[in-house]
């Protein structure tokens, strides 16, 4: 009786819920899916917008250097303008002073030759009239008369060859100066072309970096246009799953109040005895392993549940009855089934010793056994049945909820 097939009542129940549990599973498969997809999209997007975002940080470096590059490119420039600008007032003053040395030279020069001229009249003058001491006195002038003549050419010539000695003196330092002034000017037009060519330079390469600046400044704004898209798109992607979550969310409630009516629905019809009812405590308060219905890794489904359960651990009847077996049974180890009456039985299996004998009576909550892994278990745990004239039912559907 213990091991026939299960019965149809119990077959239906199970299979009642188990489809309910199905739809409800299903129904929000393509929502999950598409979810799913979303939220890829969005770690994509994501990481897409943090590489982006790096590279923006390296951009922004690249045109603060290019910035500061140009900056000292502009005070460079600047610089060298000044310094031009400089040299031209001092090339100018130098031509200036150039030019009035030049004027200074040829005054010293007119007037050089002019004294030169004179003495040179005044020489000949003196040849020409023969006026000398000895020509004077050979002739009978008066003596002092001719000393005061003869003593004032002399101071005259003296006179004039002392000036014509300054101003070749001053000549000299004329040419010289004018030399050393032609030496500045050739030297500060040189610097001065230096200058210029080195300001070519720097404003060729302040163009350079101008250039370079404004490519940079492009990519940085279309790197600024693409992360702030790919922030839209990742806030739409947000969007859209956090309306994917709360419709799933909704379906998943509909169809949880959908799986309770069906299983209220399918507990009403359930059979009830005295003893045996919805509500009872479990033979042992260990996890569930296995569920009724569920496949057996040998083959097959479970006709009961198996329930975690330490060796040795009590094993308490579910409710009050008769012991009507209570021995050791192949594939079940030892095993204890009790008659709750009303057509209701109980099996506890796979335990490690049998507290109770066929024709004890027990009440609900007596220690019948001690969990174990008899039967060829691997593992302690305590396999039971719940069935009602002969039928598996689901003694999950009768214990109280945890």
């Amino acid at each position: 009786m213990m091991l026939r097939t299960p019965g149809r009542l119990g077959l239906c129940l199970f299979a009642c819920l188990t489809l309910t549990a199905t739809m409800a599973q299903a129904q929000p498969r393509d929502l999950e899916k598409e979810k799913a997809q979303a939220v890829q999209q969005q770690q994509a997007l994501r990481n897409k917008l943090e590489s982006l975002q790096g590279q923006l940080a390296k951009t922004q470096q690249q045109q603060s250097r290019a910035a500061d590059a140009l900056q000292r490119s502009e005070v460079a420039i600047s610089a060298t303008v000044r310094r031009l600008e400089k040299l031209d007032v001092t090339l100018r003053q130098f031509e200036a002073d150039l030019s009035e040395t030049e004027s200074r030279i040829e005054v010293v020069n007119e007037q050089v030759a002019l004294q030169s001229e004179a003495l040179a009249k005044q020489l000949r003058a003196q040849y020409s009239s023969g006026l000398n001491e000895w020509s004077a006195l050979l002739a009978g002038e008066d003596p002092q008369a001719l000393g005061r003549d003869l003593g004032y050419l002399e101071f005259v010539s003296r006179s004039r060859t002392e000036t014509i000695e300054k101003l070749r003196n001053n000549k000299k330092e004329l040419s010289a100066l004018r030399v050393a002034q032609n030496a500045q000017k050739v030297s500060i037009e040189q610097t001065k072309e230096m200058l210029a060519q080195e300001r070519e330079l720097l404003v060729q390469e302040k163009e350079q970096r101008q250039k370079v600046l404004v490519q940079i400044e492009k990519q940085l704004a279309q790197e600024r246009s693409q992360a702030s898209q790919l922030a839209k798109d990742e806030e739409r992607l947000s969007r859209l799953i956090q309306g994917l979550s709360v419709e799933i969310e909704r379906w998943r409630q509909e169809q949880a109040l959908k799986t309770r009516e069906a299983r209220e629905a399918a507990l009403a019809t359930l059979p009830q005895g005295s003893g045996v009812k919805r509500g009872m405590s479990r033979p042992v308060q260990g996890r569930t392993l296995a569920r009724f219905g569920s496949k057996r890794p040998e083959g097959g489904s479970w006709r009961g549940v198996l329930l975690d359960a330490s060796e040795g651990e009590p094993v308490r009847a579910v409710a009050s009855g008769t012991v009507v077996f209570s021995k050791w049974l192949r594939g079940f180890g030892n095993i204890l089934i009790i008659d709750h009456g009303d057509d209701f039985l109980t099996v506890y299996a796979y335990n490690q010793s049998l507290l109770k004998d066929a024709g004890d009576i027990v009440e609900s909550g007596d220690v019948v056994a001690s969990a174990g892994n008899t039967g060829g278990q691997l593992e302690s745990a305590l396999y039971f049945e719940l069935r009602h004239r002969g039928n598996p039912l689901d003694p999950m559907l009768y214990f109280k909820s945890q």
